[in-house]
């Protein structure tokens, strides 16, 4: 029997021509690269918990403005499967900083990040970013 998904989120952080990446400090993806995010908490919607998972792991603030992409992330041998949302979302405040289960953080263009060790599915989501208008959709108001 397969275990039911867990719902999870992430934000790309855009500022100017860069995007804002972390270096996952624990799981399954322990020294890659991501955008920022997790769980999804109980009785949480996606939106509150991309901006949640984004104050915890980098002490900014950003404001929605779109989806990017879902991924269906297959189990690994420490997670089940994983449901992922991705956001869009523009800078508005703070100084980017590894906390909670980042390592490490970096404002970097999406190209050049393609160079980096990234988790799954982020190859695509960069590329996505640099294609845009049409595969974002905004976020309703």
């Amino acid at each position: 029997m397969t275990a039911p998904a867990i719902a999870a989120v992430s934000v790309a952080v855009l500022r100017g021509a860069k995007v804002l990446l972390v270096q996952r400090g624990h799981g399954a993806a322990i020294g890659q690269w991501a955008f920022p995010g997790g769980r999804i908490q109980s009785g949480e919607t996606e939106e509150a918990a991309a901006l949640r998972e984004l104050a915890e792991e980098t002490a900014i603030t950003a404001r929605l403005t779109g989806t990017l992409a879902r991924y269906a992330v297959p189990a690994s041998p420490t997670l089940g499967p994983i449901d992922l949302m991705v956001f869009t979302a523009s800078y508005v405040a703070g100084t980017a900083r590894a906390q909670d289960d980042a390592r490490a953080v970096v404002w970097i263009r999406p190209q050049d990040a393609l160079t980096r060790d990234l988790a799954v599915n982020m190859a695509d989501a960069l590329r996505r970013l640099y294609h845009p208008p049409e595969r974002i959709t905004p976020v309703p108001r």
